[in-house]
């Protein structure tokens, strides 16, 4: 589809818009999106983004589609399946996907876009954002969007969807999570500047089919294919396979290991990892354990789990890959596994898509309560074989949390040290048996 630009005076004049609006805000103090509706919408027209659409054809006339994604790479694997599916949609459209510099390396062979655009990441103030949005739109309204999906994770998104210029915005519902009215929240406060609010667990609690969501509400149908992708090239496998080929020759059973994560609560210990590891090889001594993962943390973990676990057991069954692989390698090779063990990560996810069974020891203890937008509902392995081994009890910090990881400590590994060895090496018992019968339902034990 060729794309349809815009006079750039008419570019100029929305701009200009934006930032006497902004200068009005902050004279005034305060920042309203009925307002900037109120003051933007008579310019869009002026400018022509609000004209009747003619001339464009294909499905219901939406020919130019922007996709935003604002978070981290694991997020990104659960938007894969809403992306396929409104490239369905939209056969025809000129699509372009705005995603974060973490996920872009993953986002940048995907077949169902058109054109890949970074996205800086959303954080920070209110000013800084909006600044950052006006520099976005510059390139966004060129485009003529018809219809932006966004995957919002930050009310600046939801922002940045209606500075776009698009006609329809479709975004989620935020006034409500899980029954609990949120009208005084950031993201909430944003959603006047949509035309469509998707419920956002209208259609199942994970975030693969809170995305697919946007699709399902606005379709009237819900979508009949709902599993995630990860793209790599040809190159990417080759190069993992020829490294790892004498293994797969020899019949190894070959587990990627990640003990990397978001944030440090999600980290079960090095030499936790190793003790396992002690246990497996003695019971399934033709094993290769590849570990995967990059930066400085990741890297001190790889060598205390291989100091734990004994150097010359190191050398005969362990393949560091630490800050050697990218995401797009790191998925090639993940195709290749029989086992993921590690922690709650973008890494975890990637193997939960390309259908590798997963076992991890988790943060959120089982005497917590877990609402639809709590982790366990939400990030859980989807539609794969997995075990996720959950503390029996959060530690008194944590108590009657209600925060989306239950464990409330975000800068050191917390309630996940009360998952202990035995019980993971239980747990990975139990997946070889839902291996056995493809079983892919998440099974959450003690």
């Amino acid at each position: 589809m060729k794309q349809q630009f815009v006079a750039q005076k008419n570019i100029d004049l929305v701009i200009d818009g934006f930032q006497q609006f902004f200068r009005r805000c902050l004279e005034a103090g305060d920042f309203y999106a009925s307002a900037m509706k109120d003051f933007m919408e008579p310019i869009f027209s002026r400018a022509g983004y609000r004209d009747p659409v003619t001339n464009r054809g294909g499905a219901e006339h939406n020919n130019n589609i922007l996709l935003i994604h604002d978070a981290a790479v694991g997020d990104f694997v659960s938007t894969t399946a809403a992306i396929r599916e409104i490239r369905g949609v939209y056969p025809t459209a000129h699509i372009t996907l705005m995603v974060t510099p973490m996920a872009m390396n993953l986002a940048e062979h995907c077949p169902y876009v058109d054109e890949i655009f970074p996205f800086t990441m959303p954080w920070g103030d209110l000013p800084s954002a909006y600044q950052r949005n006006v520099e976005h739109a510059k390139f966004l309204l060129s485009r003529r969007i018809d219809i932006v999906y966004s995957f919002t994770h930050f009310p600046s998104t939801i922002l940045l969807s209606y500075m776009s210029g698009a006609r329809e915005r479709v975004s989620f519902d935020f006034s409500v999570e899980d029954g609990i009215h949120l009208e005084t929240g950031p993201l909430f406060a944003m959603t006047d500047l949509l035309t469509v609010k998707v419920p956002l667990r209208l259609y199942g609690t994970h975030n693969i089919d809170r995305n697919l969501g946007l699709l399902d509400y606005t379709l009237h149908c819900p979508i009949t294919n709902r599993e995630p992708e990860v793209w790599y090239t040809p190159l990417d496998r080759a190069l993992v396979f020829n490294t790892f080929k004498d293994d797969i020759i020899a019949g190894k059973k070959i587990f990627a290991l990640c003990m990397g994560g978001s944030r440090e609560s999600k980290k079960w210990p090095a030499e936790n990892y190793a003790d396992l590891f002690k246990r497996i090889l003695a019971q399934e001594p033709n094993t290769r354990i590849i570990i995967l993962g990059g930066g400085k943390a990741d890297a001190h973990h790889a060598a205390v789990f291989k100091q734990t676990l004994g150097m010359e057991l190191a050398a005969e069954h362990v393949f560091d890959l630490t800050d050697r692989t990218n995401y797009r390698q790191s998925a090639a090779l993940l195709s290749l596994i029989g086992i993921y063990v590690g922690n709650d990560t973008g890494t975890m996810h990637m193997a939960a898509a390309l259908k590798v069974p997963v076992l991890i020891p988790y943060y959120f203890a089982t005497d917590i309560p877990v609402q639809d937008y709590k982790a366990p509902k939400i990030d859980y392995p989807y539609r794969v074989p997995s075990v996720i081994v959950m503390p029996e009890h959060a530690l008194d910090d944590c108590k009657n949390s209600t925060t989306h990881y239950g464990c409330k400590v975000a800068d050191r590994p917390h309630c996940i040290t009360q998952v202990k060895v035995p019980t993971m090496f239980a747990a990975y018992q139990l997946l070889k048996e839902r291996i056995a019968e493809k079983n892919i339902e998440p099974l959450f034990v003690t």
